[in-house]
């Protein structure tokens, strides 16, 4: 009795252990190893192998083991998958080899021959019903079985190294994702430093270096920022204002846009400051730094937009890495808390897990807040009023040799949009046509009421126009878009113009301020024949000034077939979950060559195509064009980043999909899908 007590003690004690091995590994590849070294020793087998599926899928490989006696006999030995069949579904399986039922027969005379083993415990690894591999506990000098407790150890050993795994890649891949994030802040046309909430510089752009003559960011980074912004401070017409300044943006804590400040060469700055909070905790502050020295006001109201609109990329870009990672975990971490037995010092551990992720989590979302500062103030204008105001300001700017005319139908063009944005689409539109003109040529300013019946088709979204608009178009008679060039002009950051002319975000900018109006814009334009732009706005409905929003139920799917193709699983597990809520009976594929088996199989069973876009273009178009051959076509939707929703509606908009806006959120995916099956 005695002796039996004491081994309940130690098991307990081997529980914790394994607990406390599996939340302090770094690499999922040495947890493995450690968990088997630590539990086969303590239980006294003669050996212990982790199973995983070998990359033909039709065996299993031993890629980790412990034996007690210390040899590395069967390491990398492959498997048949058949030799588990039986075992599919149960939780573990114990067989003793004295008395075995028939149906083991061939598995156990192929164990007994190539190990000698008298005894062994399997313990599938994942799902039961679809392992993904097993944990073996084998004996050679004895006929053992494991009592239930033991049998439990191995068990929640073999939870621990499934969810701890996935945690641990998943921490790795965040890893990969800071260092991309990093990237995109190195390449942002500003001047960015972040520093952490002891006020040490953590990170610092050659931007940010270039502006204050800095020969390098290793300069700074682990400085204090109090010392760094005393040395900047002499740059500045007012030195003891910018520290002053500082420490008060600092105490009050709020976010700060837009901010001039003027320096002793005569060059202008603009500082934005962001608090980097998580809930009530600060964690630090990002100070983001641009030079707008050229230009008169509107045009520092452009600057300011496009470094919105460049911000934005990045938050865009940021959240494409970071949503399907923070998800996944989160979750996992959430998961490893549900677990009852878990250890009072582990989850102390797991709690730091958790906080860490929400602070990334609250940071990214607070980058994503900021981009969202420039908030359409929603009014009705008169368009003719405002071309005529930016014509006025920018009229001095028109060189001799630029013919300038500007031609309006009589009577008043009321849109709703937001006068800034409104403003800045129509400077760009007409100093691209000053660039245009090389030498000598003619800026045409038009606007006018038009019916239009399916004659003109948006150059973004490729959706045919109908019904009453309002056109405002600018023409020139410059050099002209070539053929190769015109389908990019839309796309973020590329420009055709020479280095430090421009940041390539005018046209996308145009784009967004366009669609947020609610109106479509066409391009027209050959080499040497000039280029015509034009902008269709509708005109506003009577209580359009309200914005009211109207709140609509989720709509279920009443178990309609649905196709998910995703390739990053934890996305799959995400998006599968929402669908299957939603009332959809879901289909799973990891690749197009999955989803295009299944949807053979299924056939008129699935109603619709639920696939992200992270494909190459061939084989997304092979499955598109596949599909031409089965009888009844399902409906597509796809799942894309916003930023580069826009061409892809170009190049797929003869399939007459629907689109769904990472990150993916229920009602929109109810709304939807609902729209497809109607």
């Amino acid at each position: 009795m005695e002796e039996s007590q004491n081994r309940l003690i130690d098991l307990e004690r081997l529980r914790s252990e394994i607990w406390q091995i599996a939340l302090e590994a770094t690499d999922e590849s040495d947890l493995i190893q450690s968990l088997l070294n630590q539990t086969g020793s303590r239980l006294q087998c003669e050996n212990i192998s982790f199973l995983t599926t070998a990359p033909d899928q039709k065996n299993l490989i031993i890629h980790k083991q412990w034996r007690a006696d210390r040899q590395f006999i069967g390491l990398g030995e492959k498997i048949p998958k058949w030799a588990f069949q039986p075992y599919r579904g149960q939780p573990w399986v114990q067989v003793n080899f004295s008395s075995i039922p028939m149906i083991l027969k061939p598995f156990i005379l192929m164990m007994q021959t190539r190990r000698n083993t008298t005894a062994t415990l399997i313990i599938p690894y994942g799902d039961p019903a679809s392992p993904e591999g097993y944990i073996c506990l084998s004996q050679y000098s004895e006929d053992r079985l494991f009592n239930k407790q033991e049998i439990g150890l191995i068990i929640e050993l073999a939870r621990i190294i499934g969810l701890r795994s996935d945690q641990l890649k998943t921490a790795r891949d965040t890893e990969i994702s800071l260092n991309k994030f990093k990237i995109l802040i190195n390449n942002l046309q500003m001047g960015v430093l972040v520093e952490s909430a002891a006020r040490t510089i953590v990170h610092v752009n050659q931007q940010f270096c270039d502006l204050f003559g800095i020969p390098s960011p290793d300069v700074l980074i682990n400085m204090d920022c109090s010392t760094a912004a005393q040395g900047a401070a002499q740059l500045f017409q007012y030195p003891d204002l910018f520290q002053k300044r500082i420490a008060q943006i600092l105490s009050e804590g709020r976010t700060v846009t837009n901010e001039e400040l003027l320096l002793k060469d005569g060059r202008i700055f603009s500082r934005d400051y962001i608090p980097v909070q998580a809930e009530a905790e600060f964690h630090g502050n990002m100070w983001l730094y641009h030079d707008i020295t050229a230009g008169h006001h509107l045009e520092k109201q452009v600057i300011r937009q496009e470094r919105l609109a460049a911000i934005g990329q990045i938050s865009a870009g940021l959240a494409h890495e970071f949503n399907n990672i923070l998800t996944s975990l989160l979750g996992f971490s959430d998961l490893l808390g549900k677990i009852p037995e878990l250890p009072e010092l582990a989850r102390s551990y797991l709690g730091q897990i958790q906080q860490s992720g929400q602070r990334a989590a609250n940071m990214v979302r607070q980058i994503m807040d900021f981009s969202r500062k420039s908030i359409r103030r929603l009014q009705l204008l008169d368009l003719s009023e405002k071309i005529e105001d930016v014509v006025t300001s920018l009229r001095a700017d028109f060189p001799l040799r630029i013919h300038f005319t500007f031609e309006t139908e009589p009577g008043p063009f009321p849109i709703l949009a937001d006068e800034n944005q409104i403003k800045q689409m129509i400077t760009h539109l007409i100093r691209n046509a000053m660039d245009a003109i090389e030498t000598r040529g003619e800026i045409r300013i038009s606007l006018n009421r038009v019916e239009l019946n399916e004659e003109v088709t948006c150059s973004v979204c490729s959706q045919v126009l109908q019904g009453s608009w309002f056109r405002f178009a600018v023409s020139d008679t410059g050099s002209g878009i070539p053929p190769e060039i015109l389908p990019r002009i839309f796309e973020p950051f590329f420009s055709t113009k020479g280095v430090g002319k421009g940041t390539g975000l005018g046209l996308p900018q145009i784009t967004g301020i366009t669609a947020q109006t609610g109106g479509h814009l066409s391009v027209e334009s050959a080499p040497g024949k000039g280029t015509v732009f034009s902008i269709y706005l509708p005109q506003p409905a009577k209580n359009a000034e309200q914005g009211e929003k109207i709140q609509k139920k989720l709509e279920k799917g009443k178990e309609a077939g649905l196709l998910l193709i995703e390739p990053d699983p934890a996305v799959l597990k995400v998006t599968r979950s929402i669908t299957e809520f939603l009332d959809y009976r879901v289909y799973e594929a990891r690749n197009l060559s999955e989803g295009w088996e299944i949807l053979k199989e299924k056939g008129l069973d699935i109603k619709i195509v639920l696939c992200n876009l992270e494909f190459q273009n061939h084989e997304l178009e092979n499955f598109l064009h596949g599909i031409e051959a089965i009888s009844s076509t399902p409906r597509f939707a796809f799942i894309c980043d916003e930023f580069r929703m826009e061409q892809y509606k170009i190049k797929f908009h003869g399939l007459n999909p629907a689109w769904i806006q990472k990150p993916i959120l229920i009602e929109q995916m109810s709304s939807v899908l609902h729209q497809l099956l109607t």
